[in-house]
């Protein structure tokens, strides 16, 4: 039996809490499946009723159901303007009952009043849950508590009596620049009776591990350059995915990837990781967030895994 639940929303109050001040707010509905099939009730609570741009808080989906069935969040969800950042999953037994419940670590990018999307949650064959989400209002940055955070300053002038030295530096690194070219090319040039074998190409799996490791061992995290480590590692997994795939995944925003690789048939790739490896990358270049060390090792280890699960199996060579 196919059973498809829409919850209808009901308003509680929480204790205070999050990363803004409000109490927070709750969406919950109850359900059950003719004979006993299905989540006995579930609710979904915000941690808060107001959250600032970019800083995250937590939403709390709870489903009650029979210790049989299995409830999970949809893949495909979809949250904007919302970005999931992260979440958990957790039972508890509760009577005769288990509780299931997850922690959705969100951060909203809208200022006003903006209701998180219904959630989706799958049960087992035939079953489906569709969740409303609470309300959570965005509103902009604290100026008192933000004024360490600098916005991006105007051309400053500088003055140039003589542009003389300029002229000349630049005449000598034009000049070096092509004895060097003319260097390159009169080793490299073919010699007469032997043709330059052509350099095989470079697998994508071995090139992003290696961009990987390259990334991994300068230690851009420690020296507190998250920005620029988010940026290579973005480009080290999208370079990958558009050979490996076929896909402009260089020229995609982060919905329209993860939209991409949704309808392709990608064995081995967790759309999870995906996801969170693009919100992580989005919070560090545009919401000037910036995430902990640990967090950065965690975001090079998965993009490493979505490489080694997701690779092409060299084929074997012919017997001789």
């Amino acid at each position: 039996m196919r059973a498809a639940l829409r919850i209808a929303p009901l308003l509680l109050l929480l204790q205070a809490g999050g990363v803004a001040r409000g109490a927070p707010v709750a969406r919950a509905a109850k359900a059950a499946a003719p004979g006993g099939d299905g989540p006995r009730s579930a609710v979904a609570t915000s941690g808060v009723s107001e959250a600032r741009l970019g800083q995250p808080f937590t939403v709390t989906v709870e489903v009650k159901h029979a210790p049989g069935e299995h409830w999970s969040l949809a893949p495909t969800q979809k949250l904007d303007p919302f970005v999931l950042i992260g979440q958990t999953r957790e039972d508890v037994p509760a009577g005769k009952l288990v509780t299931t419940r997850f922690g959705l670590k969100l951060a909203l990018f809208k200022l006003g009043p903006q209701a998180i999307p219904d959630i989706a949650l799958a049960g087992g064959p035939g079953q489906a849950l569709s969740l409303p989400g609470p309300t959570v209002k965005g509103i902009a940055p604290d100026i008192v508590k933000d004024r360490k955070r600098r916005d991006i300053r105007g051309p400053v002038a500088v003055t140039v009596r003589s542009y003389r030295l300029l002229w000349i530096g630049l005449a000598g690194l034009a000049a070096l620049s092509l004895l060097v070219a003319a260097a390159g090319w009169w080793r490299r040039r073919p010699r007469r009776g032997e043709a330059a074998p052509a350099p095989p190409p470079v697998p994508a799996d071995e090139a992003a591990l290696a961009a990987l490791a390259a990334l991994e061992g300068e230690g851009l995290p420690a020296k507190g350059r998250f920005k620029e480590f988010h940026l290579r590692l973005s480009l080290a997994l999208r370079a990958y995915l558009s050979a490996r795939y076929g896909i402009l995944a260089l020229d995609m925003t982060s919905t329209e990837l993860q939209a991409e690789l949704a309808r392709l048939p990608t064995e081995g790739l967790r759309l999870a990781d995906v996801a969170w490896l693009c919100a992580q990358g989005d919070l560090a270049k545009f919401a000037k967030a910036e995430p902990t060390p640990d967090d950065c090792k965690e975001a090079l280890s998965r993009c490493r895994q979505i490489v080694i699960r997701t690779r092409v199996a060299a084929a074997p060579e012919a017997a001789a």
